[in-house]
């Protein structure tokens, strides 16, 4: 076949097909077709996936035996390592110092972290409805100290003697005043406020309260208002 029948057939192929996206070079797709096998008409015939062409052929580091993949994997390795080598040198603590770390961090978190918070609290008026001490069922008491977050010492009024006794918060409960009495408020967004018992609400189980510090009057259930000792 004649140099100008190969050029018809090379240049129709190579107008459809671009080297550089699948690289290889142009004289590396020449080289392949002229031993490619030709039907009868001195056509060939090229099937996507099919060559055999790699990129080697272009790669500078082929006669070295690294391929450029392999070289790219070596780099982001380096990388890895060098950045791991980084973080360790921030990390690392002697052990001595880890251990006083430790404990002031300990230390700083329980300082940090504020008691339960309890409606429960000194100067309130409470009802014990426990049936256990029995002579102290339904019985009302004054919020002496608190002892730790499940428990009040009360103090109550006898005909005989003051008593003072240790309950679990969990048996007491709030008291209502009569109208006009002063309350405070131990629940919601507005507690540990001040103010006077306006009226209840036996239905809706609630008290409206005029708070001291704006006179504002809100409307708070039962648990959320408490008798305050004078």
């Amino acid at each position: 076949m004649g140099g100008d029948v190969k050029e018809s057939l090379y240049g129709g192929f190579m107008e459809s097909f671009d080297p550089a996206a699948h690289h290889v070079s142009a004289a590396a797709v020449r080289s392949r077709l002229e031993g490619s096998t030709r039907d009868a008409d001195g056509r060939f015939r090229v099937t996507v996936g099919s060559s055999t062409l790699r990129a080697r052929e272009e790669d500078p580091n082929a006669e070295k035996g690294i391929s450029l993949a392999a070289l790219e994997k070596q780099v982001l390795a380096e990388k890895l390592e060098k950045r791991a080598r980084k973080a360790g040198k921030h990390s690392a603590t002697p052990v001595g110092d880890a251990a006083g770390e430790e404990q002031t961090a300990k230390r700083q978190k329980t300082e940090e972290v504020p008691p339960r918070c309890l409606w429960v609290r000194p100067g309130l008026v409470v009802k014990v409805i426990a049936r256990d001490p029995p002579e102290l069922y339904k019985a009302k008491g004054t919020v002496v100290r608190i002892v730790n977050d499940d428990s009040a010492e009360l103090e109550f009024d006898g005909s005989a003697a003051t008593v003072r006794r240790a309950m679990p918060v969990s048996a007491l409960e709030t008291v209502i005043p009569k109208p006009g009495g002063t309350v405070a408020v131990v629940g919601g967004a507005h507690d540990g406020a001040r103010g006077t018992l306006v009226d209840v609400d036996v239905d809706a189980f609630c008290a409206r309260v005029q708070l001291q510090s704006s006179a504002e009057i809100v409307l708070l259930p039962y648990e959320h208002v408490c008798k305050q000792s004078k």
